[in-house]
């Protein structure tokens, strides 16, 4: 269950990520495609691997297609979470990836994999998504744009699950390592076909802003750095382990987010400022603590 514990170790880091994310993307630092380019584009130092023959090449066909597929995937999953992240309070539509991710997976995962969980798993996970539903369900009506930004939300779990299960097939058949470079090495190459569109060249385009309007360089590389560690634990707890379980731990990283933003909103309210009813400071408590008996049910 060693697994089990690096995939704790990174929805905790993925956790920092999405308050991050919501600092860059939220206060007009990057448009949301930008944003998502940035971040998939650098997976194309992978490639730079393949010359080497460290990698184990895929040997049919269909393979090669669900490798690209998952890369595809990857990159849809980004953009719709910033979407998502940039039109409603990340509070809200980030503990809905948590509930929508291993809610598909679990689905997914049994068609697609044969994946088998145990009774005890299932209970577990449940908990989990009823912990994330009821930290979705506090609403905030004073984003005019929350039913579009959580759309965005359900929209960019699907990808996440597609993406997950994906990935989870090719390392089953070339190990976690080679797996992951031909998979964030496609998801690179998609990355390349954005700048087919319009207006990412012309945002690229754009004179840099003035350096007080943009977010510090250390900011966007701490995020990057716990983004790429977050990553590689869950992806290698999702080789060794069960993918359903694994992305049932997403609710952990929103757990962290809730705590994060209500003390972000208290001592940064100008950055990270989200209103909370009694109402939903309850049902977020409850959530948490219901996430948190998940996570426990899990490692019993």
């Amino acid at each position: 269950m060693f697994w089990l514990y690096l995939a704790i170790i990174g929805y905790t880091l993925l956790g920092i990520v999405a308050i991050l994310d919501k600092f860059i993307v939220t206060n007009e630092r990057l448009a949301p495609l930008v944003y998502a380019f940035y971040s998939s584009v650098v997976a194309l130092l992978l490639i730079l691997l393949l010359p080497f023959h460290v990698v184990t090449f895929l040997s049919s066909i269909k393979e090669w297609l669900i490798a690209v597929f998952a890369g595809l995937a990857s990159l849809l999953s980004l953009y719709t979470m910033y979407k998502s992240f940039s039109e409603t309070e990340v509070s809200h539509s980030g503990p809905l990836l948590g509930a929508v991710i291993p809610f598909f997976t679990v689905i997914f995962s049994f068609y697609f994999l044969g994946d088998h969980i145990t009774t005890h798993q299932l209970e577990a996970i449940i908990i989990l998504i009823a912990g994330s539903l009821l930290i979705t369900n506090g609403k905030n009506y004073q984003y005019p744009n929350w039913y579009r930004g959580m759309g965005w939300g359900v929209l960019s779990g699907i990808c996440f699950a597609l993406f997950f299960v994906s990935a989870k097939y090719i390392y089953g058949l070339v190990g976690f390592f080679s797996g992951f470079v031909l998979v964030w090495g496609a998801m690179g190459l998609w990355s390349l076909a954005l700048l087919l569109l319009p207006s990412l060249r012309q945002a690229l385009r754009k004179p840099k802003e003035k350096a007080a309007q943009r977010a510090p360089w250390f900011v966007i590389g701490i995020d990057k750095l716990c983004s790429l560690a977050g990553v590689v634990l869950i992806q290698y707890a999702i080789s060794a382990g069960s993918v359903s379980v694994v992305n049932a731990l997403t609710g952990l990283e929103y757990a962290l987010l809730v705590i994060f933003v209500a003390l972000l909103s208290r001592w940064h309210p100008e950055r990270f400022k989200e209103e909370y009813s009694v109402g939903e400071l309850i049902s977020e408590g409850i959530a948490v603590v219901l996430i948190a008996f998940g996570i426990g049910l899990l490692l019993a």
